[in-house]
């Protein structure tokens, strides 16, 4: 996930993240976080293997998309290959 403090530093153009920019990043963190708990919630509580199956596919796409969304938010990201 990105810290706040990378977030609140990040530049584009030289200049900070605008209040909807830094609004929609939060956003964004929140939806994320929200998707990875229910998906982890599905995985524990099943009840049958195709939940679970499907609980593991959704985390892992959240993970993908979290490292999507922490490449936006930084101007130059070290982990710029890991979703390719």
């Amino acid at each position: 996930m990105i810290h706040p403090s990378a977030v609140a530093t990040a530049i584009f153009d030289g200049s900070p993240l605008g209040t909807l920019e830094l609004v929609l990043v939060w956003i964004a963190g929140a939806l994320l976080a929200a998707s990875a708990i229910t998906a982890v919630i599905r995985i524990v509580r099943g009840p049958s293997l195709m939940d679970r199956m499907i609980g593991s596919d959704v985390l892992l796409t959240t993970l993908v998309l979290a490292a999507g969304a922490a490449l936006t938010a930084t101007p130059h990201p070290p982990n710029a290959p890991i979703p390719l």
